[in-house]
């Protein structure tokens, strides 16, 4: 079972905490006991930052368990909390999320303007870690098979 202090994970760089809720993400019942956790902490002490970061996991864990409809107003409400606080690291991640659960939802139109909007930020910010799989997602027409050329394809330069 995983065992993860709130606190211990804030006090870590960003980049740091990012990799252990990533590798949460395998396994919802601690991903949900942990987010529920950093929205109340988080909450509490005035952290819009990572309040709005963990609206955005609470959201993912609700698509997860099936509730898509909740899922995506927490990712939507999250990721609008997380802009908010001029944050832009991660942003392309938290879309793909987004995207994700919209596609699950047969929002194929919103799917494809969510990838877009995150291949447009990881372009204008050099932020390119998870440029492969935006790439992939966006070049099939939200992963239904169906070959698109992507708008804004991010290409080594």
């Amino acid at each position: 079972m995983w065992s993860f202090s709130v606190s211990g994970i804030l006090a870590k760089p960003q980049h740091k905490a990012a990799r252990r809720l990533l590798k949460l993400g395998e396994n919802n019942a601690a991903l949900s006991e942990w987010v529920d956790q950093l929205v109340e902490v988080t909450t509490e002490q005035g952290l819009p930052h990572w309040r709005s970061q963990g609206t955005i996991f609470r959201g993912w864990v609700k698509v997860k368990n099936g509730d898509i409809a909740e899922g995506i107003s927490l990712l939507r409400s999250g990721s609008a909390a997380y802009r908010a606080t001029g944050a832009e690291v991660w942003m392309p991640y938290h879309l793909a999320r987004l995207a994700e659960a919209c596609e699950i939802a047969s929002q194929i139109e919103e799917t494809s303007t969510l990838l877009d909007d995150a291949l447009q930020i990881a372009e204008r910010t050099g932020e390119r870690w998870f440029a492969a799989e935006l790439n992939t997602k966006a070049s099939c027409s939200c992963g239904r098979g169906i070959p698109r050329p992507p708008r804004n394809y991010i290409a080594k330069r």
